[in-house]
């Protein structure tokens, strides 16, 4: 089962990765990771069913590594916070690094 999912990821990921590069933009980077999220079965209908009255305060949401990720403008933090907490959900708050994007290469995996 976990070698399955592994293989799905990897193959739905390539997918997803080669959408974002042919168009890197913001808003194509949210509409797919909420995509990849439901194609993988990360995003449930349940759990969308859920969220679904809070939506209305983020840019997206997707889930990753089991936890659910809104993406919002920081006029809209109280009200996603508030909506969360009354559909039953504890956020925490994570503001995006202002260091830019940084490549890491692993030598340890290189051969």
């Amino acid at each position: 089962m976990l070698r399955e999912l592994r293989d799905r990821l990897a193959i739905l990921g390539d997918k997803y990765i080669s959408e974002l590069i042919n168009e890197p933009t913001y808003e194509k980077f949210v509409g797919l990771s909420t995509a990849f999220s439901r194609e993988v079965g990360f995003l449930t209908r349940d759990l969308e069913d859920k969220v679904k009255p809070c939506v209305r305060h983020a840019d997206a949401y997707y889930v990753k590594k089991r936890v659910l990720v809104f993406l919002t403008h920081r006029d809209e933090t109280e009200a996603l916070i508030n909506c969360l907490r009354i559909v039953g959900y504890e956020p925490r708050i994570f503001e995006p690094s202002n260091e830019g994007v940084r490549v890491v290469i692993d030598k340890g995996n290189m051969s």
